[in-house]
């Protein structure tokens, strides 16, 4: 179960990451326009911001937690996890693609191949590091 939490939020994570070091590079190279485009008002788009990765990185362990809880067939567990992980950083791409008035289809490309790269990378990591864990007898 942790394996699979850790491997689910590893490319919401990925993702808070990369868009906190955009702010920061937009910040520090680009203070007007930072203002221009943030306003006074950055204590209220960081909460909502983080508020929604809080919400949409939660949703995926919890559907794992609570779905074919009779049965526990991990293949249909993983794969509902993997639809609402994509379903999750789909809306969170529209609605950036919203505000920054980018192409919806080229934004949201963008973050399903940043999503399905940094799942392999979590996946084969948390399998070596399982296998690792394994060999030691822990």
């Amino acid at each position: 179960m942790k394996r699979c939490a850790f491997i689910f939020n590893m490319p919401l994570l990925s993702h808070f990451f990369l868009s906190f070091l955009q702010v920061i590079n937009l910040y520090s190279y680009h203070r007007d326009h930072f203002t221009d485009v943030v306003g006074i008002t950055i204590g209220l788009h960081a909460t909502i911001a983080l508020i929604s990765y809080v919400v949409f990185g939660v949703l995926s362990p919890l559907i794992y937690a609570f779905s074919y809880r009779q049965t526990d067939d991990r293949d249909r567990k993983f794969i509902l996890c993997c639809g609402v992980t994509i379903a999750t950083v789909g809306l969170l791409s529209l609605g950036k693609a919203k505000v920054s008035n980018k192409g919806y289809v080229r934004t949201l490309c963008a973050y399903i191949l940043v999503l399905v790269v940094s799942s392999i990378i979590g996946y084969l990591t948390a399998e070596h590091v399982a296998d690792l864990l394994d060999s030691w007898g822990i």
